[in-house]
């Protein structure tokens, strides 16, 4: 398996399980690759879906995604899960151990019991789900009844509100099901929601872009949910809403994920909530890395070093916003290349008249491969759009970024022989 999954915190507490969610995500991605799977579905016109072909398809949530949120489930001690769309049971199995981790957390709680609900339609498609449910959770081959989950075989709505799940029950939810089917079932299971409810949606940021997931967005917002936009392939919507009787709160970042009680305010100790747990760490290590390493690539080793050396108590804050929020959550986003991201970074800062800024992302936009023409035709356009003084602040800020990128980016010329 991939040396990026064996730092997980599935592999490190479920070894085997990890190894198999391993492989099937790999059947998964290799349908999707050859056309038969979620992508090319969501780049259909929604009318003219042949559904029938998917049958057989896996279709599984992307890994990455899987492990994100099998992390927040751990670190919110999500009991009680409901899966909209188990397929094969891939995602299940993440549910499954979060909900029994978080059981046996809480020893002896009374109440409602833990439990995991899976929906599934197709027969076939249901036993493959069994089976690689028991295979995770080490029981006997031909296992029929998994202890702490439910399948719920036939149609979602129907199946989903005979359920009759109780109220302010639910921990989490995942919808991994067509967009337009979405919004019935949440409609079932809103009052089953506990305030503190985390939602996620597949396939977001796509469903978005084609319309599919309008109303449900509508509606979501109509109710309270913020939901953030993850950037993860086709998009990962995660929903959640505020308490106000909640002391701490937690706050979603577009892509970011950051805790009130991770950046303290003016006057209060930086000694970190006793509420914060490895698995809220491990969210920020990854962003923090993959910021980091963007950040370091674009504007410079010496730059990066220099803004963390320079940085007090105070403005370190800052810092980590911008190396977690911007370099990890929008500048790894797929959808546009990095010289691109860095011509749009020259106009707005140009427009804005942020020189400071402005110099330091001419640097990066250099190295990420724009050339001085297209420097002075942005700016130009700025000078056009925005007015003559912003465009000359502008040019004499890029001037001087430009010459000391080029004096210590730019080989001598050789000695004369002469």
């Amino acid at each position: 398996m991939s040396d990026l999954y064996k730092s997980t915190i599935l592999y490190r507490e479920h070894p085997e399980a990890a190894q198999l969610v391993t492989h099937l995500h790999a059947l998964s991605e290799q349908q999707d690759a050859q056309g038969t799977g979620i992508s090319s579905l969501n780049n259909q016109n929604v009318q003219a879906r042949d559904f029938s072909v998917y049958k057989d398809k896996m279709v599984a949530l992307e890994q990455d995604k899987s492990e994100l949120i099998y992390a927040v489930l751990r670190n919110k001690k999500a009991r009680r899960i409901f899966e909209a769309g188990t397929s094969y049971g891939v995602s299940t199995i993440y549910f499954l151990l979060a909900s029994q981790a978080a059981d046996a957390a809480a020893g002896k709680p009374g109440g409602l019991p833990a439990m995991v609900w899976g929906t599934e339609k197709e027969e076939h498609k249901v036993d493959a789900a069994i089976g690689n449910l028991a295979q995770a959770m080490k029981l006997p081959k031909g296992t029929n009844d998994i202890p702490g989950f439910t399948m719920l075989k036939g149609d979602i709505l129907e199946l989903t509100e005979r359920a009759n799940i109780e109220a302010d029950s639910l921990d989490a939810v995942l919808f991994d099901i067509w967009a337009e089917m979405a919004l019935p079932t949440f409609k079932l299971l809103e009052p089953s929601l506990k305030q503190d409810a985390v939602i996620f949606i597949d396939n977001w940021l796509t469903g978005i872009e084609i319309g599919t997931y309008a109303k449900l967005r509508e509606y979501l917002e109509s109710k309270g949910w913020y939901v953030a936009a993850m950037p993860f392939k086709n998009g990962l919507g995660m929903a959640t809403r505020h308490d106000p009787a909640l002391t701490t709160n937690v706050t979603i970042v577009a892509s970011g994920i950051m805790s009130s009680s991770n950046h303290p305010s003016a006057g209060t100790s930086s000694t970190p909530s006793s509420g914060r747990t490895a698995e809220w760490d491990e969210l920020h290590k990854v962003l923090h890395s993959t910021g980091d390493s963007i950040r370091r690539q674009v504007v410079g080793e010496e730059y990066v070093n220099r803004s963390l050396a320079n940085a007090s108590s105070f403005t370190m804050p800052m810092q980590q916003l911008a190396t977690e929020y911007a370099w990890g959550g929008i500048w790894s986003r797929p959808g546009l290349a990095r010289r691109d991201r860095s011509i749009l970074n020259l106009g707005m800062l140009a427009a804005l008249g942020k020189s400071t800024e402005l110099a330091t992302h001419v640097r990066g936009a250099l190295n990420n491969g724009v050339t001085e023409t297209e420097i002075q035709e942005c700016l130009l356009q700025v000078a056009t759009y925005v007015g003559m003084p912003a465009g000359m602040e502008a040019f004499r800020a890029a001037d001087k970024a430009v010459q000391e990128w080029k004096s210590t980016n730019t080989a001598p010329e050789p000695p004369s022989k002469h």
